[in-house]
């Protein structure tokens, strides 16, 4: 339980995002216009009409137009320079931020295709002047991102703390998945085990999809052109879905026990590629296409994946239940993300901890279902090995009374041959007779122990096997003639071994069990 209990506290400090306090000498009123022609300037809005937002934030969704939002700031303080406006928005191709100087107005522009000297991790800062009373600032975005923007003042010490707790807040999530990632890397090779490789690749992009989603790789500490971004976004969000679909595949073995989604599976990766391929060569020629489809299947796999999981639980796959409590994680996360940048609900930092928490929840459930595996392979591993013994023993057995009706064959062919060369044929045909009764019984009671043995075998075996595990199954066959009360020469003659054989069996199972009266008694009992 106080294990359960750090996890929780660890992922929750893994997803630690800043909640803002608004100031009280200001307030923020947000509205928007979306520009159909995508032909319109700064000066050309006096005239326009924008839809006002009771609220600080703008989710507008997917949308192909330039999008161009009106902050006006009531300052009932005095005139001031002390602060910024945040937009932690850092997933965006442009955003160009307006401010007027006099008669004109001063841009900042930021986005993949920009320096962003005013992103941290946190958002994008825009240092502006407050004058007391109505302060008017817009700012306009084209990207096949979402188009979503949370505005908020701030001061120094409130950037300088949001910047810390989400360096920390990277830091910690990138080395956990850095751990556990090295950590399967580590069990493929020691076992062999192609599945583990597929996990810690999906562990990986799942880690750079975020940090994508998030805008970690527009921060101007790196060092890439706008291409090599849109290139790197773009594949770390396709890769997710198909790595997982993937390691799906592998983990249920859908291909050989569930076709059918495996075929769906299969058709989700290939649309996919096809969708990751047309959005990067429509926008690579200058044709805006959004990550709509992109989403739409990564959400789209995510519940197929739930359905295959719920499937293969309810067919007695035990190693189901972490996969599928992992995945239905996963999925709520998923949802809650996709809702938001469909523009069906408001942005928050709440849903991005649930989000980040989602994730981390996951990953952590699929190592779990990762062990769960193989600690089931191993029982089946032991159970196979268990039954090539018992089998390996009945062969043998086979074998031992063959050899035994071969010499016995041998001996009647010898007597038969003897008896029609001597004098008194009918005594020696009469010897050879009683023989043959004599060997039929000893057939018929095989078979009658034989089939009383399987009747015995479907309680008695199994209580004997978790109440005596070092017991083998030699040892537990002879347990149950035992338990029929056969003798020690009529188990010999089932068995076509010696009664010595038998004698020294039995002293055996005895010393094993750890019995101090007779054996047949205790056995009768159970």
């Amino acid at each position: 339980m106080k294990k359960n209990l750090l996890l929780l506290l660890f992922i929750l400090f893994c997803t630690i995002d800043g909640i803002s306090t608004p100031l009280k000498a200001t307030s923020i009123k947000v509205s928007y216009l979306i520009d159909d022609t995508n032909n319109l300037e700064i000066n050309d809005l006096k005239t326009k009409t924008f839809i006002y937002k009771w609220s600080s934030q703008v989710n507008l969704g997917y949308t192909t137009n330039r999008v161009w939002v009106k902050v006006e700031i009531n300052n009932t303080a005095n005139e001031t320079d002390d602060f910024e406006l945040r937009i932690p928005k850092l997933l965006t191709d442009e955003i160009v931020f307006y401010k007027e100087k006099g008669v004109t107005w001063n841009t900042s522009e930021v986005g993949v295709y920009h320096k962003n000297k005013l992103g941290s991790p946190s958002g994008y800062y825009f240092p502006i002047h407050l004058k007391k009373g109505n302060n008017l600032f817009y700012f306009s975005s084209l990207s096949p991102y979402a188009h979503m923007y949370s505005l908020e003042l701030v001061d120094k010490e409130k950037k300088a703390e949001y910047n810390f707790w989400l360096t920390i807040r990277y830091g910690i999530f990138i080395g956990m998945f850095l751990i556990i990632v090295l950590y399967n890397l580590f069990l493929g090779v020691n076992f062999k085990d192609k599945i583990y490789f597929y996990y810690s690749l999906h562990g990986v992009f799942i880690v750079f999809a975020m940090m994508s989603i998030e805008g970690f790789l527009n921060l101007n500490f790196l060092e890439l052109s706008s291409t090599v971004k849109t290139a790197l976004i773009t594949f770390n969000i396709s890769m997710v879905s198909i790595i997982s679909s993937i390691f799906c595949i592998k983990f249920l073995n859908l291909k050989v026990k569930h076709k059918l989604f495996y075929r769906i599976l299969i058709g989700l990766i290939s649309l996919d590629l096809m969708a990751y391929l047309g959005t990067m060569l429509m926008n690579f020629n200058g044709y805006l296409m959004t990550y709509k489809l992109l989403a739409t299947i990564t959400t789209a796999y995510c519940i197929i994946a739930i359905i295959t999981g719920v499937n293969a639980y309810r067919e007695g796959n035990e190693t189901a239940k972490f996969y599928l409590i992992g995945w239905s994680v996963y999925f709520l996360g998923i949802i809650s993300k996709a809702l938001v940048l469909f523009g069906y609900i408001p942005s928050s930092p709440y849903m991005n901890q649930f989000y980040s928490m989602a994730i981390s929840t996951e990953v952590i459930l699929m190592s779990f279902a990762l062990a769960d595996r193989y600690k089931s392979l191993e029982k089946d591993k032991k159970k196979l090995t268990a039954n090539l013994e018992s089998q390996k023993g009945d062969l043998d057995n086979v074998i031992l009374d063959n050899k035994m009706k071969q010499g016995y064959n041998e001996q009647l062919v010898h007597k038969l041959t003897a008896a029609l060369s001597s004098g008194d044929i009918k005594t020696d045909l009469k010897s050879v007779v009683n023989d043959l009764t004599r060997q039929r019984q000893i057939e018929e009671k095989k078979v009658y122990f034989q089939d009383n043995l399987e009747v015995v075998n479907d309680s008695f075996r199994k209580k004997l096997k978790i109440d005596f595990p070092q017991l083998t199954p030699s040892e537990i066959e002879i347990c149950a003639l035992i338990k029929l009360n056969m003798k020690n020469k009529e188990i010999a003659e089932f068995r076509n071994t010696s009664e010595g054989a038998v004698k020294v069996a039995r002293h055996r199972i005895k010393k094993k069990m750890e019995i101090e009266g007779k054996l047949v008694d205790y056995l009768i009992m159970i």
